[in-house]
């Protein structure tokens, strides 16, 4: 499944069923973005399911933002400070705990001590003092930083009143947000910063009609900005204008070529276009888009083969799919998603199962440290794969198309004594049913 899936259909089921399947594949920030969506269209309209995708939401908020730490750890460990920093600024997006925050602050001013002196290796955390870690001028400040320069300089030229409605955002109180923007749009109608983020604010409150309007005029005055891109299109999704989707991403990605320069953004941007390309049938354009984006240096490359699988995958290029999770595989060889997702191919396709177990195994054995095994044991200080339930269960799937039903039983019941995940209990039941049913031919 591709990162920047398309969601169509005005359903709120529909959301929730995409953010339960993006949450099974470990991609709990689009997963986050698919609960949103539900619940804007949810509305008021039934207080048990608001319950119901709230709790998911808080859920995949949280594992969100401990998945992009873990992500900085691994990309401090190869010294790309910046794009560590890059993941950490965006894991304060997913945490209202103050505890997480304050340790992602003081990550951060690790980063930016260490960006100091060099790029040394520090040898121990940097001592950050209680009393000033993680304070909404800290979180402002650090916001900031994420910005591109121009926009920096924007911020801190319309002052105090830019702080506040900002600060209101980082809270997600649109309401208060909204006041604010509006009368910063009264003397600054024309700066697209202004213009972008009251968008934004307008498109939270699900005022979409002034939200495209806002980004639109952004579009016409500044075409680069990646953002108001992201956020256009994302109301063309929701508002089902498929065609409108196409046109904005064609426009964008010929006025802003990745030869242009890396940019975080701006890659999601071409790879949506990609995506976009392989769901109209032209899936030969898909495959070479990406292939371009593999050719810039900066890109991770694991994941952009992963996305290029999925597009193999719909065009029925099964060979080609197969090579390019071996090759994310080969290229992010840390990563349990990829691995799960090779797995999920050749059981599809009921082939390779001895290699479909290994692979799940792997999975497993990559999330997990201090020598706890699949089954459980292990001792001094570990940490289990979260997702040790749903990799038991895929096996016990296995051995049940291999004929091996006992051991199919045996891995079940131990999926089932160490998961609480309703996707995977469900899928658990499922399977069982299917042991217990008597042959065919009886």
């Amino acid at each position: 499944m591709g990162l920047w899936k398309t969601l169509f259909g005005a359903g709120y089921e529909k959301h929730e069923e995409k953010g339960d399947e993006l949450r099974l594949d470990l991609m709990y920030r689009e997963s986050a973005f698919s609960y949103r969506k539900a619940l804007e269209v949810l509305g008021d309209k039934s207080p048990s399911d608001m319950g119901r995708i709230e709790n998911k939401l808080k859920e995949v908020r949280s594992k969100a933002a401990h998945q992009l730490i873990e992500e900085a750890e691994e990309i401090l460990a190869d010294d790309d400070l910046d794009l560590a920093a890059d993941k950490l600024n965006l894991a304060l997006n997913f945490t209202d705990d103050p505890e997480l925050t304050d340790a992602i602050a003081s990550q951060l001013r690790t980063i930016a001590v260490r960006k100091e002196e060099g790029n040394p290796r520090l040898e121990t955390e940097v001592d950050i003092p209680e009393e000033v870690a993680g304070t909404d001028e800290d979180l402002y400040e650090l916001a900031l930083a994420g910005l591109e320069p121009e926009d920096q300089d924007r911020a801190i030229k319309f002052g105090e009143p830019f702080r506040e409605a900002y600060e209101h955002c980082q809270h997600e109180q649109w309401e208060e947000a909204k006041e604010k923007f509006k009368g910063l749009l009264q003397h600054h109608g024309d700066d697209p910063l202004i213009l972008e983020l009251a968008a934004m604010v307008h498109d939270q409150l699900g005022d979409t009609d002034e939200a495209t309007d806002l980004y639109e005029k952004v579009w016409d005055m500044a075409p680069s900005r990646g953002a108001t891109v992201q956020g256009l299109v994302e109301i063309y999704r929701k508002t089902e204008q498929d065609d409108k989707v196409f046109e904005l991403l064609s426009n964008a990605c010929r006025r802003r070529p990745m030869s242009d320069g890396y940019s975080i953004p701006w890659l999601a941007i071409h790879m949506d276009r990609a995506h976009v390309l392989a769901e109209r049938g032209q899936i030969d354009l898909a495959i070479e888009s990406f292939k371009e984006l593999l050719t810039i240096p900066e890109v991770d490359r694991g994941h952009l083969l992963f996305n290029l699988a999925g597009v193999c995958e719909l065009g029925g290029r099964d060979e080609d799919c197969l090579a390019a999770l071996e090759a994310a595989i080969e290229s992010s060889p840390r990563s349990a998603l990829y691995r799960e997702r090779l797995a999920d191919f050749h059981v599809k396709r009921d082939t390779e199962l001895e290699a479909a177990l290994k692979l799940l195994y792997e999975a497993n054995e990559v999330e997990t440290t201090g020598g706890a095994s699949m089954f459980g044991g292990g001792a001094g200080k570990v940490r289990i794969s979260p997702n040790r339930g749903r990799y038991l269960y895929k096996m016990a799937r296995v051995y049940y198309l291999m004929g091996n039903d006992a051991e199919a039983r045996e891995t079940l019941d131990t999926a089932r004594a160490v998961t609480e995940d309703p996707a995977v209990l469900q899928a658990i039941e499922g399977l069982d049913e299917e042991l217990q049913a008597p042959p065919a031919d009886e």
